[in-house]
């Protein structure tokens, strides 16, 4: 996980400041620079965290994301190991409810659908949609396995489409 999505699961809750000084370890082997990021690295606790996490972040020319904007960076951070098959995608869409579509309102008056608004409604549904096959009651007709992998395979197809229209979101989103 990279600075800028680290940070973005601190400011919505799900990092807090005692796994800052871990996040800046990592950057740091990662490549990344700045002197108080060095401090960072090294703190344990205290309110030194807070200090050299906004020291860091002006050496670094960034600043704390809105709820909002850090919520597109996670969701985009999780579509992108989706589509690198570097996770199972059920797993990583659940991250994306818990740590993003649970905390941060994207709704819109307009929509028809959950999570219409982002783009994110066919995603969202094939999640549940995978429930749904998991479920005991479900028909012994269908075949369970093969519909978890079909919804899955769906869940790939579909990331790569939003993400390649994630720009657009982020914009619809941020300037609404």
């Amino acid at each position: 996980m990279n600075f800028k999505v680290g940070i973005a699961q601190y400011v919505l809750g799900n990092y807090t400041s005692k796994d800052l000084p871990k996040l800046a370890l990592d950057s740091l082997e990662s490549g990344m620079e700045a002197p108080s990021l060095l401090i960072l690295a090294g703190l344990v606790d205290g309110w030194e965290i807070e200090n050299y996490l906004r020291l860091t972040l002006k050496e670094l020319k960034l600043s704390l994301p809105s709820e909002k904007e850090a919520g597109l960076e996670v969701i985009e951070y999780y579509l992108n190991k989706i589509i690198n098959n570097e996770s199972d995608p059920e797993e990583e869409i659940k991250n994306i409810i818990d740590q993003v579509l649970n905390k941060v309102n994207y709704s819109h008056q307009n929509e028809k659908y959950a999570y219409e608004y982002i783009s994110f409604d066919k995603i969202y549904g094939l999640y549940w949609a995978i429930d749904d096959f998991k479920n005991p009651l479900v028909s012994v007709i269908t075949s369970r396995e093969k519909g978890v992998l079909k919804c899955k395979n769906k869940i790939i197809v579909e990331s790569k489409k939003l993400l390649s229209e994630f720009h657009n979101v982020r914009e619809r989103i941020l300037n609404f």
